[in-house]
């Protein structure tokens, strides 16, 4: 890495992503085709108002979790929710599948109620039986053994402050990490047990009201929210910090009271997630409503990916390595999906309130141009509502996403939640050549 503190100028971003641009062939373009393979509903009127806030695939890919604001840890069988991937081989051979309805009591194999609301979820991969940690509203941090259903350990190192995000490490599976608004984010190693303090607690957002100059400086320090973590995946022992002070802060695992790698500052409000694309990548979601492509090794912006909406709540961000797509919801209530060689989507579906896709109405002559024009190479999903023609729809979105981790280069599933409780999984094939 060249610096530790890396802002670069709106001149400098715009010229390296140009040289980036011209080495690609074309304009973007979808390579994909994509299904609603399953479609999971809110059993009665009152779930509508159950945000999924986290998707998470366990570590042999078979088994969805999800939490949200309805209090509860769901677990799904992919292959109860769609069949097996045999039969989505087929649709790329002209069959086309018929999407299954499911309402979650009958589709998840069992779930676990919790005390309080959840903003975030993991597995735990050195376990058996399986293991889920998630966040909490309450400040907290579960973990829950799968197999008893019962939760078997809880710290509270974020003094009751909203815990955003959590995570555990690959290169250090016993290592877990949270972060929160009281702008820490705490690492604590789960083989210590819950009674430890943590064994780093990082605050790398700037600190505010120190009571050193004027006006309402009160002499307590107080940073900006932690609002993602995350280990690299590769087994590099490098963990991600997304804070609301506009910076992702890169730190070496090993090396905590050194302070940050990398300091990368790019985007133009709080930083909402992180995500490590590959070995030397790393991808980020700001409520600025771009996502930013960067290059560890050399400090800089790659590419920056806009088209999908986002200045208020939490959309979602998941990335699939293999394939190299990312995906983010957006607060049009759409799922956006980037190839991450061009900065347009190449692919976008709207969701209906009730869970279904978009059939627009009839709009008036003059929709189309106010709507704004579709991106090159994005293809809309059937049923798609331009984003400009949202006058029913209040404040619905799409609050979470989850690729499956799988090296089939041929096929990839997508899991999308909502804000009112709907879950959707999509299943994509490959175009042939």
């Amino acid at each position: 890495m060249k610096n530790r503190d890396h802002p670069n100028s709106p001149k400098q971003e715009e010229e390296e992503e140009e040289e980036e641009e011209d080495e690609e062939d074309g304009k973007a373009r979808c390579e994909w085709d994509f299904t609603l393979s399953a479609l999971i509903s809110p059993s009665h009127l009152a779930d509508y108002s159950d945000t999924i806030a986290a998707i998470e695939f366990d570590h042999s890919h078979c088994f969805i979790a999800t939490a949200g604001k309805a209090r509860k840890i769901r677990i799904y069988s992919l292959s109860t929710l769609c069949g097996t991937q045999e039969n989505h081989h087929q649709q790329n051979q002209g069959q086309q599948l018929r999407t299954r309805h499911w309402d979650h009591n009958s589709a998840g194999d069992f779930y676990l109620c919790t005390p309080a609301k959840l903003s975030s979820l993991k597995w735990r991969q050195d376990t058996s039986p399986s293991r889920v940690g998630c966040g909490d509203y309450d400040g907290v941090v579960t973990e829950y053994d799968l197999e008893q259903r019962v939760p078997v350990g809880e710290r509270d190192d974020h003094g009751g402050r909203r815990v955003w995000s959590m995570d555990y490490s690959s290169h250090t599976p016993a290592l877990g990490a949270s972060g929160g608004d009281d702008g820490a984010a705490h690492l604590w190693d789960t083989r210590l047990g819950t009674s430890n303090p943590p064994v780093a607690s990082l605050r790398p957002g700037i600190g505010i009201g120190t009571g050193t100059g004027t006006g309402t400086g009160t002499g307590i320090v107080t940073y900006a929210p932690v609002c993602s973590i995350e280990f690299s995946p590769a087994c590099h022992p490098l963990i991600a910090i997304g804070s609301a002070d506009k910076n992702v802060y890169l730190y070496d695992v090993r090396a905590l009271g050194a302070g940050p790698l990398a300091i990368l500052k790019g985007h133009a409000r709080a930083v909402s997630y992180v995500r490590f694309l590959g070995e030397g990548s790393v991808v980020s979601a700001g409520v600025d409503g771009c996502l930013k492509l960067w290059d560890i090794s050399e400090l800089r912006v790659v590419r920056t990916f806009e088209g999908h909406s986002n200045t208020k709540n939490f959309v979602g961000l998941s990335v699939w390595r293999t394939g190299g797509l990312l995906g983010c919801g957006s607060e049009s209530n759409e799922v956006y999906v980037y190839d991450r060689r061009w900065g347009e989507p190449v692919w976008v579906q709207g969701l209906r309130p009730d869970g279904g896709e978009w059939v627009p109405p009839h709009q008036p002559s003059g929709c189309e141009t106010a709507c704004g024009h579709e991106p090159s190479g994005c293809q809309r999903a059937r049923g798609h509502e331009p984003s400009g023609c949202q006058r029913a729809r209040g404040a619905r979105f799409v609050s979470s996403v989850c690729w499956r981790q799988t090296r089939d280069e041929e096929y990839c599933t997508l899991v999308v939640g909502a804000s009112y409780g709907v879950l959707q999984v999509f299943t994509g094939n490959k175009r042939l050549a």
